[in-house]
């Protein structure tokens, strides 16, 4: 490099100080000679390496950006290529599905990235918006996303809420959207929750593994592991008082209507049992029907279906009843026992047609009655 350096200077002090004093035409020339000279100095005196580093247009170790946008966790969405740069990046992602002019689903990311070769998209901190028809989105936030380009399936991964129109909120850790056929369904390897206030009066939440939710129908399965809780909010009123302050139902399956707001729970296996407790009460059915609707037009807000017993408890006292089908009066603390009901109290065995439970007087009413069977105290 002193080489070189010594070399220019030479030809400067041969070349360009003789000319200095020359008319100004040459000046111009003389400029761009020593022009090329500086050049010619830079061009063999290599950058060193350690200098290299601050140099803003020196390469990119490939590895570094890999490391940049995979990070040293694993992507929670399978299949995502780790060993390479996806052909593109972008900040501040925003893409809407389509089928025809009708929007499907609109995905924002705070960074998105596209592999061409696997025709994949996948997005980091997202929010997702499902279209319905005539009503707001719903809308599916997580942590990453995953599409394939060549479809418009949708899956979301990681601490994912979905929030309904309605406010309805289920919460899970994976979430897949078919827009084909406008259903999300979460397997039953995760559990999932959901909480809402449905109106004034009530208030419900549950818990399942796995969720099939259609939005054409607006029904909610809910495939395994039901729990399914349903409590008061405020007083009670005079419409509402045979109404639990708490409810809480058990089962294997449960289909809820979201338009007439039922919910059906039912089991898979016959040997097992739906379970309803409610404070000082306990009850056995095989199937379990549940009105969370308005309670003002309401007459029976809970029905239980097939080899049912009821197991009260008051006051150290129990009575226990069974049935085929017991109606659970909305307005007035009654149960309506049908299909071949019997009440066992204490030594007492009382059946009949109908028979009719005042949980509020500890009284049995029977209509019809059939036979009655008082116990009998043996003496030694």
């Amino acid at each position: 490099m002193n080489q070189v350096s010594n070399t220019i200077k030479h030809l400067y002090q041969k070349l360009i100080e003789p000319l200095a004093f020359t008319e100004k035409k040459y000046h111009r020339h003389i400029l761009a000679l020593f022009v090329a000279l500086i050049v010619l100095k830079n061009f063999f005196s290599p950058t060193p390496l350690e200098e290299a580093t601050d140099n803003q247009n020196a390469p990119i170790d490939p590895d570094l950006i890999v490391k940049e946008i995979h990070g040293k966790k694993e992507h929670l969405a399978p299949g995502i290529p780790k060993a390479r740069i996806p052909e593109y990046a972008i900040e501040g992602f925003d893409f809407t599905s389509t089928q025809g002019k009708v929007k499907e689903w609109k995905l924002e990311a705070q960074k998105a990235y596209l592999y061409n070769k696997e025709q994949i998209v996948h997005g980091k901190t997202t929010k997702a918006y499902l279209f319905g028809s005539n009503q707001p989105p719903t809308i599916v936030t997580g942590q990453e996303s995953k599409y394939f380009m060549g479809q418009r399936d949708l899956e979301v991964f990681g601490n994912v809420k979905t929030v309904f129109p309605d406010g309805f909120t289920l919460y899970s850790e994976y979430l897949h959207y078919y827009a084909n056929k406008r259903v999300i369904i979460i397997p039953t390897d995760y559990r999932v929750h959901g909480d809402g206030l449905v109106d004034d009066e009530k208030k419900i939440q549950f818990k399942s593994s796995g969720i099939i939710f259609e939005f054409e129908n607006n029904e909610i399965e809910l495939p395994k592991d039901v729990y399914f809780l349903m409590e008061r909010v405020g007083p009670k009123t005079s419409y509402t008082q045979g109404v639990s302050d708490r409810t809480e139902i058990r089962s294997e399956h449960c289909l809820i209507d979201r338009t007439l707001r039922i919910a059906h729970f039912d089991v898979k296996n016959k040997k097992n049992d739906v379970t309803v407790d409610q404070p000082e009460m306990h009850v056995i059915a095989k199937r379990v029907d549940l009105n969370y609707s308005g309670f003002k037009n309401t007459v029976n807000y809970m029905v239980a279906h097939d080899d049912v017993e009821i197991i009260e408890t008051s006051e150290g006292t129990e009575r226990r009843a069974t049935c085929g089908m017991a109606e659970f009066d909305t307005q007035r603390n009654l149960i309506f026992l049908k299909k071949y009901p019997q009440v066992y109290q204490q030594n007492d065995t009382v059946t009949g047609d109908l028979m009719i439970i005042h949980r509020d007087k500890d009284l049995v009413e029977v209509k019809r009655s059939n036979a009655f069977s008082e116990g009998k105290t043996h003496t030694n």
